[in-house]
């Protein structure tokens, strides 16, 4: 009703409220502070993470409000209360966990520590009846969020369980772990700080802290979980490595190591996003102080307590959002180029845009032309073949400095030129236009390579195939015809090409599991002959030929090079040829004292995929 743009804009604004609202419900059920929890509200909902993160666009933890509700439904379940309670609180569980899987690992952590907590509490206490009553609120809490989340939860597993594309090295998570003083620091995005502003800052804010210690001082025993969760969720904060400016060491007692050893514990890889828990568990404790200020300046002039409680209230609010103030907002251009909604009239398939790296982008302007585009923008390098060594789409998209030469020249694969195979190539895969945007960010970032990808296009596609060249947009349009034939690609697993010294022959080092994607340009299967030359390094390696998850032949590689024949069916368009060694691959320095430290197990020269 709205457009995307104004309902974008209107969602992100009610998220922002809707997170500090539900923070205020919190805080208010949990210290009993309007003022408090008023102050707890803004202080979760415009702190400085939230800010950078919907700066970043990262809107999963905009929507940042189910949790905050979540929590509170959670320690709803320690005190009798109607019987919908629970229920309640698994679908707000449930929500949580749709907005992000960090959110519900958020809420896990969280619940093991407040669990934890009052069973150990009531046990100390020989509340036996309350504990019994608790745990069976908690069972059907916990059985209730398991049953509805379940269709999400079991597919996910099961692919994390088969695959590793989401699993992420320490080294990688450190680079986005909190340093010891980093939430410590100014706000960055206050206006204050002028040219020294940035889009991301990670401080918890001073106002916060000293309220939050405040707060603490005064209700001490009751505050003392809260600052605990405070604690244990900075060290998670600080990832894998202890990180103070610089300087960085490995601390396999840090929390993070723990959880990075439990199952899927390797696939969160950003640990400083536990700051919204530590923002929630502040903010409460921020309540707290917030409410003795107030009452104890409405007792210091009794006879004006609500104007001192009011004006004290306004008063913290205002030097809050002074400080948190994130403005001037960082805002896109939102103008689609009116061409891109013509191409709905065109003849029917997906959409390439070039160069690739503005594929955030081309997703919004599939908006306007309602085709399939190419690739994507997600957070993980999902398996996706296409982009995975197909030929020509592969290459115009990593824009290697050897793109020409990649283009024109041959490698270990015996067939035409790649650049001659482009336009069928296209065809296959249904893919009918080809954009590019010279006004990428490329063209005045690295213009060699703009310039390169430029002659890559001149190279592979006739100039009679351009359906629009105005302003910023050069557009391809693939012709659909008959056509007969199969175009190999390199995909993953392959080192350099090289050269034998003793018969000049071409090959690549394999590390042991590498892909070589197969195109069949007819529409019907057919049946290919695939051969090769193939040798090991240094000791001998079974080496299995898959197709498509189908084993074709098993071959005992040796370092003397052999010739290996099978055949192969092959169906319209992607297939996928897949080279694993059993044992695994060795380095060469082991070997003969090199610097070589690749990981190499066999090689494969003179490659062909013939059809009859």
């Amino acid at each position: 009703l709205l457009g995307l743009v104004l309902t974008y804009n209107l969602l992100t604004i009610a998220a922002v409220a809707f997170g500090a609202w539900a923070m205020y419900l919190l805080a208010l059920d949990v210290t009993g502070s309007r003022p408090g929890a008023l102050v707890a509200g803004a202080l979760f909902g415009f702190a400085p993470l939230q800010a950078s993160l919907l700066n970043l666009g990262q809107m999963e933890y905009v929507n940042i409000g189910f949790l905050p509700l979540s929590i509170l439904f959670l320690l709803r379940l320690r005190r009798a209360g109607p019987r919908w309670t629970p229920l309640v609180g698994a679908v707000l569980g449930v929500l949580t966990i749709l907005s992000s899987w960090y959110q519900g690992m958020f809420l896990a952590l969280f619940s093991v520590c407040f669990i934890a907590c009052e069973v150990l509490l009531f046990a100390w206490r020989r509340r036996w009846h309350t504990l019994r009553d608790f745990s069976v609120r908690l069972a059907v809490w916990g059985g209730a969020l398991l049953v509805l989340i379940a269709p999400v939860l079991l597919p996910t597993i099961r692919l994390a369980r088969g695959s590793k594309f989401a699993e992420v090295t320490r080294t990688t998570i450190a680079y986005s772990a909190l340093g010891l003083f980093d939430a410590f620091r100014p706000d960055r995005l206050n206006p204050l700080f002028g040219a020294h502003r940035a889009m991301v800052a990670y401080s918890l804010g001073y106002l916060a802290i000293l309220l939050g210690l405040l707060g603490l001082w005064r209700v001490w025993r009751r505050g003392i979980f809260w600052a605990l969760v405070v604690v244990l969720f900075y060290l998670l904060a600080l990832g894998p490595f202890l990180r103070i400016g610089a300087r960085q060491w490995d601390l396999p007692f840090l929390p993070y190591n723990l959880l990075y050893r439990l199952p899927m514990g390797n696939i969160a890889r950003v640990p400083l996003r536990f700051l919204i828990v530590i923002t929630i568990a502040l903010s409460i404790l921020a309540a707290w102080g917030v409410g003795w200020l107030v009452q104890a300046l409405a007792r210091r002039w009794p006879q004006r307590a609500t104007l001192a409680s009011t004006l004290a209230t306004g008063a913290i609010l205002a030097l809050v959002l002074a400080e948190l103030f994130p403005a001037p907002r960082p805002t896109a251009a939102t103008a689609i180029e009116p061409f891109y909604t013509t191409l709905a009239a065109g003849p029917p398939g997906a959409v390439y845009e070039l160069p690739y790296d503005d594929r955030a982008l081309a997703m919004y302007h599939a908006t306007a032309h309602k085709r399939p585009v190419i690739g994507g923008y997600v957070s993980r390098p999902v398996p996706y073949p296409l982009l995975n060594g197909v030929a020509v789409i592969s290459e115009l998209r990593n824009r290697s400095d050897q793109l020409l030469q990649q283009l024109q020249e041959p490698d270990i694969v015996q067939q035409p030129p790649l650049y001659t195979q482009a336009v069928a190539i296209f065809d296959a895969y249904d893919i009918r236009y080809v954009i590019l945007r010279r006004d990428s960010p490329l063209a005045t970032e690295h213009p060699d390579q703009m310039a390169t990808l430029i002659a890559a296009l001149n190279l592979t596609l006739p100039r009679q195939l351009i359906v629009y060249d105005q302003g910023p947009l050069l557009v391809y349009q693939i012709p659909h015809e008959a056509r007969t034939g199969a175009v190999t690609g390199l995909g993953s697993g392959w080192y350099a090409l090289e050269r034998r010294a003793d018969t000049g022959q071409q090959f690549r080092w394999a590390n042991g599991d590498a892909v070589m994607p197969v195109t069949l340009l007819d529409s019907a299967p057919r049946t290919a002959t695939i051969s090769a030359t193939i040798f090991s390094y240094a000791r001998p390696a079974t080496v299995e030929l898959w197709l498509n998850d189908r084993l074709l032949t098993t071959v005992t590689a040796t370092p003397a090079a052999q010739q290996i024949t099978v055949t192969a069916p092959l169906t319209h368009g992607d297939n996928e040829l897949h080279w694993r060694a059993r044992e695994a691959p060795v380095q060469p320095s082991a070997f003969n004292g090199t610097h070589d430290n690749r990981f190499l197990s066999f090689a494969l020269a003179d490659v062909r995929v013939t059809l009859p």
